[in-house]
């Protein structure tokens, strides 16, 4: 069930010094960071500056924050359309895959860009598995783990999920670059040492809260291939979230 949205109101404000001494809202710098679709990790490194909330003349935009007492709250300047969800639908989901392939595919489906284009990287032979032209996902951790699992015998893969957020925004559509990003472009970087410190791909929406995911497997030796699935059915029905 999808979680109810508060759009707070944001009160454009002129007050630098009340600006200045304003909080950000919870999660502010999670936008604008590099992200490596490869090993779907966060870089660490900022692509887009979340750091300046001056809108010009000493402006910013303030938000009262109902989780937070009411508490105003200011964003960067680049941020927009940024809300809360005052329920949290805790909301427990379970998935049975039955190949690593289907794993792997599924672990980029938080990614809601078509972030297959204009990549050309290297899968790694060792892998063994088909992953179509976008390679995402191909060096996480979940497809290493599903693979070194595969390499022995056959391996039925679940996932057990939960997730609840509280807030959200998105970066405007020609938000500003960092300092530091501008620094490393300018000084002629090759392009692999590029994408290792920034990653392959920017954070622009973000929706804040919590996610947690278990990944585990069951060993299929000795099991033809009908009474398996009928039985991994009941596994997965009968495991607990943990």
């Amino acid at each position: 069930m999808e979680s109810s949205v508060s759009v707070s109101r944001c009160k454009l404000h002129r007050d630098t010094q009340e600006c200045a001494k304003a909080e950000f809202v919870p999660g502010y710098n999670l936008g604008g960071e590099g992200f490596d679709i490869v090993t779907m990790e966060r870089k660490g490194a900022y692509v887009i500056d979340m750091e300046t909330w001056n809108l010009g003349n000493g402006t910013c935009r303030l938000y009262s924050n109902s989780i937070a007492n009411g508490e105003k709250q200011k964003v960067p300047a680049t941020v927009i359309d940024w809300r809360i969800y005052p329920k949290c639908d805790l909301h427990v989901s379970s998935l049975l895959y039955d190949s690593v392939e289907t794993l792997v595919n599924d672990s980029t489906s938080s990614v809601s860009n078509n972030w297959k284009l204009g990549l050309k990287l290297p899968v790694d032979p060792s892998l063994s598995v088909s992953l179509g032209v976008g390679f995402g996902g191909s060096h996480s951790k979940e497809t290493k783990f599903a693979i070194e699992k595969s390499k022995k015998d056959r391996y039925t893969f679940f996932s057990h999920s939960v997730d609840c957020r509280f807030y959200g925004y998105r970066l405007e559509n020609k938000p500003p670059l960092s300092r530091a990003f501008q620094s490393a472009v300018n000084s002629n970087p090759s392009y692999h040492e590029l994408i290792d410190t920034y990653g392959t791909h920017i954070i622009t929406k973000v929706s804040l809260g919590g996610k947690k995911i278990n990944h585990f497997c069951q060993d299929l030796r000795g099991i033809n291939e009908r009474t398996n699935s009928n039985r991994s059915k009941k596994l997965l029905g009968s495991r607990g979230f943990c």
